[in-house]
């Protein structure tokens, strides 16, 4: 994620933006590439504080951009409340009797909060009292000489006084800044104004305290979200606020970037594309391989000043001649940028064949007769289609992690007169088990299930050989998981919006008791938006199909008949190498990421494999999984009172709501 703070007045006034770059044209031009490349960088949501939307100076202008931000799911408003009217009030009461309440309209306010409705989110960490206990520390610590980077600032501002107090006034007083306060908004143009700070400042000394202030601001949205930043923006210049001396990893330099970009031939192009293009550009895979293999590595091979060192790998140097080409010989700016990035696919798929074909996953036969050819553009292919027809069934890949998931699966379709026949004829010796069957609107779908073993890495490696082979529409990950949230319960069945390894990029740290901890990253797998929508609607559209699954999983129950009608729920899933049967390790996943709706172990490597494998073609992922328990300490009391019951209708479940979206899914819309 990117915490998008380049926006808030405070920061503004801080490094002195409007005084720099007085020319408002030309800052808001700086301020939207800025917006560009924080959409670009990431497909995760934008972070952006709800103040901003009453506060920020700049919002007039840009205002259309965010709302084109909402309409594509691209950014959170957080702050602390979910309503609208609550958040102004708040913002109000925050500067009550101070001169920028009357800046502030408070009708005004209201409508832009409410405009943005959709897009508010709540944060765990006030962001006040946050920032006051930081102070408080930063103060401790210059108090006892300990240097840290706010309380260094403490220390400047100290020098800059024109009137020094001793050390001891001068951090007794700033100790008591907070309570002092009361419940105004913690800023120094605040203090100053209600007078709790007792000694004349100068604009160095201010300069300081605001630093010391805006970090800790920042740190607080960067540690809860696992953000970074835009550190430095081009025609602005650094805005990091001390985090590129303290976390230089959560900090990103958009210079190298726009370096690259103008190296590789597609800065005109990039700042040519709406805001529209932009967006739809951030979930096509390759564009993804553009960003992340071809310019992230060309930023890598800069020297501090931006000069390219040489290449040492001659095949990538030819391909960003090849990027540039491309870009060159284009009519549009999003044909520039969708030619650059099939080129920068066919290299990275061609490497990632060479290495496959070395390490004996893939035979040099397999190798060779994969090529797939890619229409280049959205006119000529908006959107990759499924491919069906007469005698080409469309083929959905099902993986499954655990032998017993497999049979309940197998079972369960014998027993709906449609048996499953076992395929050998892999070469590289995979079983799959072949289940053909028609839709409510007589489509041919054949569906290959794989038992791909416990784990990301194995679900991984398997699902990359199944795509390969198989050549499948789409890939399913079924199979049980425990609940995380307490909207789902056993029984119920969760379909994943994305799946997260949540130990992906984690950080391991002291916990200052001797011990360490893990700070929590994430890498987010999203799941095919039109296999999401239409599970989520499926008890509006599939009424009859959902009631002859509820009297078939009753039929399975046996004593647990109270499990039978399970409920579907779209949302995000954790994944990661640990099954969880402890209420404190629940808690745990759910501070890193709180709407999480359930875990399992092995969805994000085979939604992971099926977006590599499927670079050049468009393979949609969904990620279904039956609730078998809660994942907490009554987990093995469950397994072991219901003898494996609960699993089974869990998977089964899970079977039922995978059958009824195949018979909702569009397949003539798709394949035209």
């Amino acid at each position: 994620m990117i915490f998008a703070h380049f926006l808030h007045h405070q920061l503004l006034r801080l490094y002195r933006i409007q005084e720099r770059v007085q020319n408002r044209r030309q800052l808001l031009g700086y301020i939207r590439n800025a917006l560009r490349w924080s959409v670009f960088l990431t497909s995760e949501p934008l972070i952006v504080p709800t103040t901003d939307l009453i506060h920020s100076p700049l919002l007039p202008e840009i205002a259309n951009d965010l709302v084109a931000l909402v309409a594509y799911d691209a950014i959170e408003l957080v702050g602390s409340s979910l309503d609208s009217d609550e958040i102004a009030s708040q913002v109000f009461e925050q500067h009550k009797d101070l001169r920028i309440q009357q800046r502030l309209g408070a009708a005004v306010a209201k409508r832009r909060l409410r405009s943005f409705k959709s897009a508010l989110r709540r944060r765990h960490v006030p962001t006040t009292s946050f920032v006051a206990k930081g102070w408080v520390k930063s103060v401790q610590d210059f108090a006892i000489e300990r240097r840290t980077f706010s309380s260094d600032q403490l220390r400047e501002a100290l020098n800059a006084l024109p009137r020094r107090p001793s050390a001891v006034s001068f951090a007794k007083i700033l100790k008591e800044i907070p309570e002092r306060i009361g419940s105004h908004a913690f800023r120094w143009d605040v203090v100053e104004e209600l007078g709790v700070f007792e000694y004349d400042t100068s604009p160095r000394a201010r300069t300081h305290f605001e630093l010391a202030l805006a970090w800790q601001w920042l740190i607080g949205y960067v540690r809860e979200y696992h953000a970074q930043i835009l550190g430095t923006i081009p025609g602005i210049g650094p805005v990091h606020c001390g985090l590129q001396r303290t976390h230089p990893q959560h900090v990103i330099d958009l210079r190298k970037h726009s370096f690259v970009l103008k190296a590789l031939g597609l800065d005109s192009a990039f700042y040519a594309l709406t805001f529209d293009e932009l967006l739809r550009l951030r979930f096509e895979p390759r564009v993804a391989i553009l960003r992340d293999a071809i310019i992230d590595r060309v930023s890598v091979e800069l020297s501090p000043r931006y000069r390219r060192e040489p290449l040492h790998d001659e095949q990538f140097a030819v391909t960003c001649d090849d990027v540039r080409r491309a870009a060159r010989n284009a009519t549009s700016a999003l044909s520039a940028v969708l030619r650059a990035a099939e080129v920068s696919s066919k290299w990275f798929l061609q490497q990632r064949k060479l290495l496959l074909s070395s390490s004996g996953v893939l035979g040099a036969e397999s190798v060779a007769s994969r090529e797939v050819a890619v229409p280049i553009g959205f006119e000529t292919a908006p959107v990759p289609r499924i491919t069906s027809g007469p005698g080409s069934p469309v083929v959905i890949a099902v993986v499954v992690a655990l032998s017993e998931e497999l049979t309940f699966i197998l079972d369960a379709l014998e027993a709906l007169d449609c048996p499953a026949v076992i395929d050998r004829g892999s070469p590289n010796g995979q079983l799959a088990y072949i289940c053909d069957r028609a839709t409510a609107e007589g489509h041919s779908v054949r569906l290959v299930f794989v038992l791909v073993g416990k784990g990301q890495e194995r679900a991984a490696a398997q699902t990359t050989i199944v795509v390969h082979e198989r050549q499948p529409q789409m890939v399913v990950s079924l199979g049980i998981a425990g609940a995380l949230s307490t909207d789902i319960g056993t029984g119920d069945v969760a379909v994943g919006q994305e799946v997260r390894s949540y130990l992906a990029n984690a950080k391991a740290r002291p916990d200052g008791e001797g011990r360490f901890e893990f700070a929590l990253a994430g890498e987010g797998v999203p799941c095919d938006a039109l296999l999401v929508s239409r599970a989520d609607q499926l008890s509006f559209t599939s009424r009859p199909a959902l009631r002859a699954g509820h009297d078939r999983q009753r039929a399975r129950a046996g004593t647990l008949e109270a499990l039978a009608d399970f409920k579907v729920l779209c949302g995000p899933l954790a994944c990661g190498p640990a099954v969880s049967a402890a209420d404190e390790f629940k808690a745990w996943l759910l501070r890193s990421k709180r709407d999480y709706l359930a875990v399992d172990t092995e969805s994000s490597g085979a939604g992971t494999a099926t977006a590599l494998a499927g670079m050049l073609r468009l393979v949609r992922f969904a990620a279904i999984r039956g609730i078998s328990d809660g994942g907490d300490k009554h987990k093995n009391t469950l397994e072991a009172e219901t003898k494996g019951a609960a699993r089974r209708l869990a998977t089964t479940a899970a079977l039922e709501v995978l059958l009824m979206l195949i018979d909702e899914l569009p397949w003539s819309a798709m394949s035209s």
